[in-house]
């Protein structure tokens, strides 16, 4: 804990795009302003956000199930 927030996230296989949006959102940045930033509509907000928690859903439930199963996922 404590690392770079990048080096963390590319671990999780997120874009570029997904990171710059991580750091809109960890700078509190509300969707409205995200969405004026990026040049896109609210909503495509949302949905971004939805897909990074996705991702990060399901990279984590395979790292719990290498260590459940003694296994080296790679």
């Amino acid at each position: 804990m404590g690392g770079c927030l990048s080096e963390e996230l590319m671990s999780f296989g997120l874009s570029v795009q997904e990171l710059r949006l991580c750091y809109l959102i960890r700078a509190r940045l509300d969707n409205k302003t995200i969405a004026l930033l990026f040049n896109i509509v609210p909503r495509s907000v949302l949905k971004a956000k939805q897909r990074i928690k996705n991702k990060l859903a399901y990279q984590l439930r395979i790292v719990w199930i290498c260590i459940y199963n003694n296994a080296d996922c790679q």
